[in-house]
């Protein structure tokens, strides 16, 4: 079964702490905008980086409601 594009997992936002990450999750949830919070290693293995992804479709809301938490990282 071939995914639509609309459904195909975009990431919307970064962040080197990753309890930030988790409140975006949160955030997302309460909205009903299913997200994936993924921890990505440094390629040098120092410092890894939390990603926060959702359906493309629900990319421009999703990131309408984290904008706030965005911009004070």
């Amino acid at each position: 079964m071939k995914r639509r594009r609309d459904d195909k997992l975009v990431p919307i936002a970064e962040f080197a702490d990753r309890a930030v990450a988790e409140e975006v999750w949160g955030l997302l949830s309460e909205a009903g905008i299913p997200a994936n919070v993924l921890l990505d290693p440094d390629p040098l293995g120092t410092r890894p980086v939390t990603r926060v992804e959702v359906a493309r479709k629900d990319a421009a809301e999703a990131q309408r409601l984290i904008a706030h938490l965005v911009v004070g990282s």
